[in-house]
């Protein structure tokens, strides 16, 4: 009757015809792949512009080499099949060596013709039609292996993971990670004693657990299968509460801190119990409940403290990520229904949530760091102020006697020594609005002023050089008169005839250097330090509170005395 029958292993498997020549990507096989008679191992296929562009086999390559060229549509993909990987094919351990047998055991992909039938109206189109409708064409379809359980070892090694991260921010901070480290062991236990787990080692051939699960060993054997994974569950459960606890400063009723654990085992065992009678939904809805019950307490009693943060709702997804896995996989002891791979995808998602429980970690540091620094900042502008407001009054003393001295003399001279003093109020009121830092030829513009005032009440001009090389930085406002000010009462140069005061600015690769000497008198060491010149003082710390700049005074009897500023530059 024109029909169709090609015979298979009955199984359940979702099998497509993917459009012809869209792969992109490599495939590894999962299982050996037996074609005209010999076996290929160990291989890979690669893909580019929907054709295999390289081929890899410890065994065979050159056979499969010869297959991908057989005809044009040989390279190119003809079927996408997904199985389950709990199907009775792969629990058998056998490989049979035959396509059509072991095809059955997990996903699988095939090279060569696609499945017109697959598509409306193809059965009724040309080659070319259906080349051009996406479905391939090929004297070969020829089937491979792709899927494993390697899902159940990275989660188990991405947990693994975390238990290091963990276990090394204990060893700095006990105190901090200690309910934290328990939550990840007790993650990491979860998923070791998972039913995912205990399934792959009971269709290991030959291995200790082959057919435990199949032969039902009675109910006591069930109970101790079971039995860990709930424990460490609730285990997992009630270090997530004691983080909050501690965390948030959290006030639970005493009896909850006193039987808290053991009320989690005593649920534990009776969760287990009723799983094993089958009684999987009233399993369900009584760690549900409880799970609900305590966590929105907890949430409360946080809110009601303002304390609930990113941290508290990562960690509350958590909770219940573990609480939704374990209620899924309660059907688990029925092992013919048991959702192979829930809890090894559910464990890298709690991975994922413990990454960004990190990463928002990482973020609540630089924040608190820059806040640190903006406050450290703030600090040294309050300092510098202080320091400030010392300078003020002793320069405006000097000024006022200076001028008192002057219009003695000379009313004119005494009128542009008040212009001249206004000007550096003027910038002193600058500075209180909050000017800080001012221009570098600013500052030499109010020694210019403060030394016209000195020149005005000497009879022979002091003798002050500028020598600037550097201007494009800044400095603290009126921060470098104070070493004039010294230099003219302390160093003596009017006494002699070449006698000057050298204020020179120099630009190197890391830093701004101020230099402010003299070829007076100079001092001894033990003399400098028993200066006690706090305008001198008070400069150079605000030098170093507010450009983290090196100071040096250095002075020589008879030679002069020496202030070397070096301000380094942004990012030096």
């Amino acid at each position: 009757n024109k029909g169709q029958f090609n015979p298979n292993i009955p199984s359940e498997e979702v099998f497509t015809t993917p459009m012809r020549g869209k792969a992109e990507g490599t495939l590894v096989a999962s299982k050996p792949l037996s074609y005209n008679g010999e076996l290929i191992e160990d291989f890979s296929i690669s893909f580019k512009d929907g054709k295999v562009c390289e081929v890899k086999a410890r065994k065979n390559q050159s056979l499969l080499e010869k297959m991908v060229k057989m005809d044009d549509g040989a390279s190119m993909l003809g079927e996408v099949a997904l199985v389950p990987f709990e199907s009775p094919i792969n629990q058998t351990g056998l490989l049979f060596y035959e396509t059509l047998f072991d095809e059955n055991a997990c996903c699988h992909v095939a090279l060569g013709a696609g499945f017109p039938d697959l598509y409306d109206g193809a059965l009724d189109m040309s080659p070319e039609q259906r080349k051009e409708v996406g479905i391939n064409e090929s004297m070969i379809h020829v089937d491979f292996m792709v899927g494993t359980r390697y899902v159940t070892m990275f989660a188990i090694i991405l947990m693994a993971i975390i238990v290091v991260i963990e276990a090394a921010s204990f060893v700095v901070n006990k105190n901090a990670t200690r309910n934290t480290l328990h939550v990840a062991i007790f993650c990491l236990s979860y998923i070791i004693s998972s039913h995912d787990v205990i399934n792959m080692l009971c269709f290991i051939p030959g291995g200790f657990f082959e057919g435990v699960l199949e032969d039902r060993l009675g109910i006591f054997a069930t109970f101790v299968f079971h039995l860990p994974h709930s424990v460490v569950f609730f285990g997992a459960i009630f270090y997530t509460l004691k983080f909050y606890v501690n965390n948030y400063q959290l006030e639970v009723i005493k009896p909850f801190k006193r039987i808290g654990f053991a009320l989690l085992l005593a649920i534990a065992i009776a969760d287990n119990i009723l799983t094993i009678f089958g009684l999987q939904f009233i399993s369900a809805v009584i760690i549900m409940n409880f799970s609900l019950f305590i966590y929105f307490s907890f949430f409360i009693m946080a809110y009601k403290k303002k304390k609930v943060d990113n941290v508290f709702v990562l960690s509350g997804l958590i909770f219940f990520g573990l609480t939704g896995i374990h209620i899924a996989t309660g059907s688990g002891l029925m092992f013919n229904n048991y959702p192979i791979g829930l809890d090894s995808w559910g464990m890298i998602v709690i991975f994922a949530l413990f990454l960004m429980i990190y990463a928002n970690f990482i973020v609540r540091m630089f924040k608190k760091s820059y806040a640190t620094q903006e406050y450290e900042t703030k600090v040294k502008e309050l300092q510098s102020t202080i320091l400030m407001e010392q300078i003020n009054p002793h320069f405006l003393f000097n000024s006022l006697v200076l001028i008192k001295s002057i219009y003695l003399q000379d009313r004119a001279k005494g009128d542009r020594a008040i212009d001249l003093l206004s000007k550096h109020i003027r910038a002193n009121v600058d500075v209180k609005g909050g000017k800080i830092l001012i221009p570098i030829e600013e500052e030499l513009q109010n020694i210019q002023c403060f030394v016209e005032l000195a020149n005005m009440q000497n009879n022979e001009p002091l003798n002050v050089i500028f020598n600037i090389d550097a201007y494009d930085f800044m400095v603290p406002a009126l921060s470098i008169e104070p070493f004039i000010e010294n230099a003219i009462k302390y160093s003596r140069i009017q006494n002699k005839e070449d006698g000057y005061i050298e204020v020179s600015t120099e630009e190197t690769n890391n830093a701004f250097i101020v230099k402010v000497s003299d070829n007076g008198i100079g001092m001894t060491k033990a003399e400098q330090k028993k200066s006690n010149s706090q305008g001198i003082k008070n400069a150079l710390s605000r030098f170093e509170f507010l450009l983290n700049a090196a100071t040096k005074v250095s002075s020589m009897p008879g030679q002069g005395t020496s202030i070397i500023i070096s301000i380094p530059k942004a990012g030096k």
